[in-house]
């Protein structure tokens, strides 16, 4: 009981402009919000089948859910595995019923040597054959059950990246990697083998009851009896011990949240000095967990000792029952030797069952979240043949929290074949246009189209490669610059790198890292610069080539001389292309053929740069105020 138990507790208005396409005088009409494009599927999307097993999962246990992810061909071995860990525990039996019958015959004064040679052959023969039956059973189950479990990573991590971003954000980080390989181990070790060993417990617990209700009917009737009133015992311990590990997860997945966090922020806390305030932080979420394994331990140990006083009171009964029937004559002094060894025999099986119980509980809640998570809706996508256009906004709707919108009923037409910059003041909505035309997330309401095309109607991984995107928080992988840049076109040639890294001006940083562009880069992009990395960002949208191009604050982190390199590189990235870019530094935005101003979340003004300059006070405003921080100087 204690190894189980220890494997369980394992910038505000600045104005108003005149919107050139509307009449003085004449109402307002916001377009009526249209509804979503239908969702067919192709012969090759999965995403309706993951979040469909998803969805199966919760009814089903979670056994059946994994066999289902077996292979066919597998699948018949599996369950040939389980069954031959059910003969092995048969097999295990034999020679503790032989020696029962040995017992039975001395009491019995009808031993013989010839009998002698029957029990050893009997006992030779059992573990003989459990060297050949046990090891193909475990084998198969490792085989089966690991390679099940990996199946369902796959599905998960597959389902994962077809949801929207706030349904990552809900699940977090720490608490899926918790899930995915803590967790997940758990499910690994029961498919594995455990749940052998479990029908193994069982096989031996039946063969062994067999054998009492052949001394005498009345224990069957007794064991029925007994196991009736220890189903509801268990029934109760079981929703306690399901409780507490539920709290455990929880408070499980919030410290490691914490720890990432605290790991993530540690260079803003060092440059502040507060490391100490957010490692105290931290403690105190420790201290909280190790607070509810204490309380814990008064919960469960009384749980585990009255498990393990109900089965010593069930085992005392049929011994109690066995004593009675011997005083009444139903049974002689060679039935009462045999039931009094086989009523022993069972308390190690039942032992071994209720512990492997306490951790089947912990497997079907890890099964439980894996199940929640892909049963969370993906990201709506079609199977038509992407369409190239000008971009529109119809009547869209959007908000990050629950009757907060962003946009409501928001309209707006990007050219193609132009660059498009979308100013304004912080907060005016201009980087959600780009997470929803990267779909990142999808409208509420509303639609948005390429070429009069749904983009949801497209699927999902043919609108994001033809997406170049530069963002404004860049993250780059523990690779190479070669291999950071190869992301965006695995296929790319050293060459075709090289090219984009020139063009990105990488060429100067990368020349001085120990390995050139051989160098890997530590995780986040760690060991680089934030303007080197935005370089790398801006080389990887070169080299992917991509027919419509999405900057938020693009040059942000660089220099005037490496901004003035990167937009050579920037022109002719642009030429051809659909291109929507925003931008703080309003000197970036000095190549747009188009520019749309944005003001809490509305289209205030659109139109060319002179235009707007002639009759939109709050695009002067927004260039009044650039230029008074360009001339801040410290002093």
């Amino acid at each position: 009981m204690g190894p189980c138990w220890r494997r369980a507790a394992a910038m505000p208005a600045i104005g108003r402009c005149r919107t050139p396409a509307r009449r003085a005088g004449a109402p307002l009409r916001r377009r009526a919000p249209m509804p979503p494009v239908p969702r067919v599927l192709s012969e090759g999307d999965t995403t309706s089948r993951e979040s469909g097993a998803g969805k199966e999962a919760r009814a089903v246990p979670w056994w059946r859910d994994l066999t289902g992810r077996i292979e066919p061909r597998l699948r018949r071995r599996y369950r040939v595995g389980l069954a031959l860990l059910a003969a092995d525990a048969g097999l295990a039996a034999l020679p503790l019923l032989t020696a029962a019958w040995v017992i039975g015959q001395l009491a019995a004064d009808t031993w013989t040597s010839g009998k002698a040679w029957i029990a050893a052959a009997i006992v030779a023969g059992a573990f003989l054959a459990r060297l050949a039956v046990m090891p193909v059973g475990f084998a198969r189950g490792f085989e089966a059950g690991y390679g099940a479990v990996a199946e369902l990573r796959l599905a998960l991590f597959a389902h994962l990246r077809r949801l929207g971003l706030g349904a990552l954000s809900r699940i977090g980080a720490a608490s899926l990697a918790d899930l995915v390989t803590h967790r997940f181990r758990w499910i690994e070790e029961e498919a594995g083998y455990g749940l052998g060993r479990q029908i193994g417990h069982a096989a031996l617990v039946l063969v062994l009851i067999l054998g009492l209700a052949s001394v005498h009917p009345a224990f069957l009737a007794a064991i029925a009896v007994l196991a009736g009133a220890a189903a509801l015992a268990y029934r109760r311990l079981d929703r306690a011990f399901s409780r507490l590990a539920r709290d455990q997860a929880s408070l499980v997945a919030e410290s490691a949240e914490r720890m990432v966090e605290y790991l993530a922020g540690l260079p803003v806390l060092r440059s502040l000095g507060q490391v100490g305030a957010r490692q105290g932080a931290y403690r105190r979420q420790v201290e909280a967990l190790h607070a509810f394994y204490r309380a814990t331990i008064g919960t469960v140990a009384p749980l585990v000792s009255a498990t393990r006083i109900l089965l010593d009171l069930a085992l005392l009964a049929l011994v109690g029952i066995a004593v009675t029937l011997f005083a009444l004559g139903a049974i002689g002094a060679p039935g009462l030797a045999v039931a009094l060894v086989l009523v022993l025999l069972l308390l190690p099986p039942l032992e071994a069952s209720v512990g492997e119980g306490f951790m089947l509980r912990l497997v079907g809640d890890a099964h439980v979240r894996a199940a929640a998570i892909l049963a969370q809706p993906p990201l709506t996508e079609g199977v038509e043949t992407p369409r190239t256009g000008e971009i529109r906004f119809e009547g869209v709707r959007f908000g990050y929290d629950p009757g907060r919108p962003v946009l409501d009923g928001f309209d707006l037409v990007l050219p193609h074949g132009h660059v498009t910059a979308v100013i304004g003041p912080s907060g005016a909505g201009k980087s959600t246009l780009l997470s929803l035309l990267a779909r990142s997330f999808d409208v509420e309401a509303g639609r948005i189209t390429i070429g009069a095309q749904d983009i949801r109607a497209v699927p999902l991984d043919r609108h994001l490669a033809r997406l170049g995107v530069v963002p404004q928080d860049v993250f780059l992988f523990a690779d190479t610059l070669a291999g950071n840049l190869r992301i965006a076109k695995p296929e790319a040639t050293e060459a075709e790198c090289r090219a984009a890294a020139e063009r990105a001006c990488c060429a100067g940083f990368a020349a001085h890292l120990p390995e050139k562009d051989g160098t890997r880069i530590g995780e986040g992009g760690r060991d680089l610069s934030g303007g080197e990395r935005q370089r790398v960002a801006i080389a990887r949208a070169m080299l992917k080539d991509a027919e419509i191009v999405l900057l938020d604050e693009a040059t942000s982190a660089l220099d005037a001389e490496s901004e003035h390199g990167v937009g050579e590189g920037l022109r002719t990235l642009f030429r051809g292309r659909t291109v929507v870019m925003i931008a703080h530094r309003l000197q970036t935005v000095a190549q747009a053929d188009h520019i749309v101003v944005m003001e809490a979340g509305r289209v205030v003004d659109r139109g060319p740069p002179a235009e707007l300059e002639a009759r939109c006070a709050l695009y002067r405003n927004l260039w009044a105020a650039y230029h008074d921080t360009e001339r801040w100087r410290l002093t």
